[in-house]
């Protein structure tokens, strides 16, 4: 029978440039096989990477607001706004007055940089871990973590 608590002196938390992200559950924690649940954290005027993920991932906004860009569509959110990221849709998560999030998405997923040159090499977590995302050798500046986005029509927003 898998694990069912994750103790909080069992969560991860990862420090970037861009946020901060908390591994709430995870496959490496227990308790889950095939999902991860992160928090995310993110200062006023921070940034995430222009990147996409191999599966969909859904971001909800615990407090906060923020903006996602997703392909060629932006989406505004605030506390209580979930939005459904589709599998390999470009995307950019940035927030002007800071936001926190609770985000979920499959474990093991990979992400790819994107910058004006074009796409990147996929990374994914290293051996043990679950977020955030990184090349063999290198930190990935992703904000998202794990597995980040998936999911419906791009920007798909459901109001709680």
């Amino acid at each position: 029978m898998p694990d069912l608590k994750i103790a909080r002196s069992d969560t991860r938390v990862t420090e970037t440039p861009n946020a901060s992200m908390t591994t709430l559950a995870s496959p490496t924690q227990g308790g889950t096989t095939t999902v991860s649940l992160w928090r995310v954290v993110m200062h006023a005027g921070q940034q995430g990477p222009q990147h996409s993920f191999d599966s969909e991932q859904a971001w909800h906004v615990l407090d906060g607001a923020a903006t996602v860009a997703v392909d060629d569509e932006t989406v505004d959110l605030s506390a209580g706004d979930t939005v459904v990221l589709r599998a390999d849709a470009s995307r950019r998560v940035s927030t002007a007055s800071g936001a926190e999030f609770v985000v979920t998405g499959l474990a093991g997923a990979l992400a790819t940089p994107i910058s004006p040159e074009g796409p990147g090499e996929p990374v994914s977590p290293p051996p043990g871990s679950d977020s955030p995302l990184r090349p063999a050798s290198t930190t990935c500046p992703l904000p998202d973590g794990g597995g980040a986005t998936r999911g419906h029509r791009a920007g798909a927003v459901a109001r709680t």
